[in-house]
Order: structure tokens, then sequence, then C-alpha cells
């Protein structure tokens, strides 16, 4: 489970990556056990898109992505369920 993430600007690359180096599960991203490593550089790319997106969109209230799957790296991922409120 990720706490909520609240974010008043647009982020970029650079600090999408930061925030996903700084989570304290990035050890099972980055591969763990013998297991390869998930495609980190596509959840950086979602979480520069979503920012982009809540920027833009101000009428936007909550939204609430659960779950996206990521896949090994270079494979990309999958948002199974997404929820959007609007105001």
């Amino acid at each position: 489970m990720v706490k909520d993430l609240v974010c008043n600007m647009t982020i970029d690359e650079k600090t999408a990556q930061q925030m996903i180096a700084e989570l304290s599960g990035i050890d099972i991203l980055k591969g763990f056990r013998e297991k390869k490593p998930y495609d980190v550089d596509y959840l950086a790319g979602i979480l520069v898109n979503i920012s982009r997106l809540l920027w833009e969109h101000s009428e936007i209230k909550t939204l609430d992505i659960n779950p996206l799957i990521l896949f090994e790296k270079g494979g990309g991922g999958i948002v199974v369920d997404a929820k959007l409120e609007i105001e």
C-alpha cells in the first residue's frame, strides 16, 4: 500500500525516478531474490503523465489507481482499475 500523495505541480522524469528510489519497496522493484527487475522507467513515465493530467485538469478531485501492475524491465505495465472523481 502506498500512502496518499498530494502534488501541486508537475514532475519531470528525474523527479519521478527520485520519488521511486525513495520507496520502501525499491529493492523489490530492482529485482529481489533472483527475480528480474520491474520496469521502473515505465512507472516513472506514469507518474509524470499523471502529474500533468492533474495539473491540466483542476476539476479532478481524486484519482485512484489500483492496481498498477509492472512487468519486467522493458515490458511496461498495465493499469487494471482506476477511479476518477471530478468536482
